[in-house]
């Protein structure tokens, strides 16, 4: 790229190798993104919390499940990687060594330096982000894992560790369990801090299904590397379900469950509670195959429909 007369080099740099058979390294210096797909999109008016939309750039999704951690709600994450918003460069180092899964990641953000005046003395500084996350195969499809991630911006700093399991009790039951902790520094020096408590346990089978989760998270709980809802509430909520398998041609399925919870804050106020029960049944249909219309022979194909009522 030229500026005037002069030449400006713009250029990035990628590379990947392999350490020991089983460790991937991965270094990225001033990526170029411009290629990755758009968000898809979503209602943000009037939203109550932030909205989630994913990270869908190669160096930050490639192996990624190395840095999951177990929580209640779908789509939270311990390190969220949409918020390197501007890299100037990234490593990531993921593999498994025996019973072990490694994953350590670090990166910068120019985005805080950018959003600034230039006579702001925090203009031009970067914000730092890195995690190490390990966890140990156990029998029974478990595992035990710890995690440790930072932000870390001038005087500033958000940081989380935790410690988690998951865990396999017979054939159908399944449970996870997370702790959290976090404390931060804003740039004025005050400081907060708060933890979290994550559960599940669920049971998946063709009769009889469960689902029970507790959120239990305090109003310190704010780290600045992570994508969650929203703090300051406690929340216990169970799923009865059980499956029924007409021998019938019509009807293949019968679901029926009851759904109960109670949110709450932790000053003691309610936000909400409440039953749900449901019933939803499989409906067999049968049509003509489009394959075969009109070539004198029209086998039937079996098409499934789901219809339900909700109180």
């Amino acid at each position: 790229m030229y500026t005037g007369r002069a030449a400006q080099v713009d250029a990035g740099f990628d590379a990947k190798t392999i350490l020991k058979e089983s460790l991937v390294l991965d270094v990225t210096a001033r990526p170029d993104f411009s290629q990755v797909e758009s968000d898809d999109p979503q209602f943000t008016a009037n939203q109550r919390y932030q909205i989630y939309f994913p990270d869908k750039r190669p160096f930050f999704t490639e192996n990624s499940s190395y840095f999951e951690v177990p929580m209640v709600v779908p789509g939270q994450h311990f390190l969220f990687t949409r918020l390197v918003a501007h890299p100037d460069f990234g490593a990531r180092l993921t593999g498994k060594l025996g019973h072990y899964s490694v994953g350590a990641f670090l990166a910068d953000d120019k985005s805080p330096g950018e959003s600034v005046p230039a006579t702001d003395s925090l203009a031009g500084k970067h914000a730092y982000f890195d995690m190490f996350r390990m966890t140990r195969d156990l029998p029974s499809h478990s595992n035990v894992g710890v995690s440790y991630a930072e932000r870390r911006f001038q005087d500033s700093f958000s940081r989380m560790a935790d410690i988690d399991t998951t865990f396999g009790i017979g054939r159908t039951w399944k449970g996870t369990l997370m702790g959290a902790y976090n404390w931060n520094r804003s740039l004025d020096g005050s400081t907060h801090a708060g933890s979290t408590l994550d559960a599940t346990l669920t049971r998946v089978s063709r009769g009889f299904n469960y689902t029970g989760y507790l959120v239990n998270r305090e109003p310190g709980f704010q780290p600045e590397m992570s994508f969650y809802d929203h703090s300051n509430w406690r929340e216990f909520g169970q799923t009865f379900a059980y499956q029924f398998w007409p021998k019938n041609p019509w009807i293949t399925r019968i679901w029926t469950e009851v759904y109960g919870a109670r949110n709450w804050h932790y000053n003691g106020d309610l936000s909400w509670e409440g039953i749900s029960p449901k019933v939803k049944v499989d409906v067999s249909t049968i049509r003509a195959s489009p394959l075969t219309y009109g070539l004198g022979e029209m086998p039937l194909a079996r098409r499934t429909s789901r219809c339900w009522i909700t109180w």
